[in-house]
């Protein structure tokens, strides 16, 4: 009888810890899903509204939900000063966000991104004779960036890119 007891409690014991481990192994592939599709959305809409501040003139403070103070006082103004003098018509803009898998706990991770803005229009301009004067617009970096991403404030937000 001591023996069946013995089977019985290892029994259930190997079946617990198996259904405890199904259990954590859900838990963190979901808290890993939230996060990563948190991040992918935050990095897509970001790399928009910083397209639309840099070129449309979008209000800064749009981009506060986005990124970081840190962000915002280095690469963004850097971007923002190449571009401050052009009107812009129109432009082509693109993201692609390549899927990096960031642990359940994670509070920083680093997401490689293609920001990509090609057929910059500038709105035309004349001289005081009235004729067009002809605009050189620097062409947008459209390298591949490792961006740093930190979760703050519940919020996933770019602090900077990584060099």
């Amino acid at each position: 009888m001591l023996k069946i007891l013995e089977r019985l409690a290892v029994y259930t014991l190997t079946r617990v810890i198996l259904i405890a481990l199904i259990a954590m192994l859900l838990l963190f592939s979901g808290i890993t899903a939230y996060n990563l599709s948190n991040i992918y959305i935050t990095i897509n809409e970001a790399m928009d509204k910083q397209a639309q501040a840099v070129l449309d003139d979008l209000p800064i403070e749009q981009l506060q939900k986005y990124f970081t103070p840190n962000y915002l006082n280095n690469e963004f103004y850097q971007l923002k000063e190449r571009y401050q003098s052009f009107d812009i018509i129109s432009y082509e803009h693109s993201t692609k966000v390549h899927i990096g898998i960031p642990a359940p706990w994670a509070k920083e991770v680093y997401m490689t991104v293609e920001d990509t803005i090609t057929d910059i229009v500038p709105m035309p301009r004349q001289d005081d004779e009235g004729n067009d004067v002809k605009q050189i617009i620097p062409e947008w970096d459209n390298a591949l960036k490792r961006l740093r991403v930190i979760y703050t404030d519940g919020l996933w937000k770019i602090d900077g890119v990584a060099k």
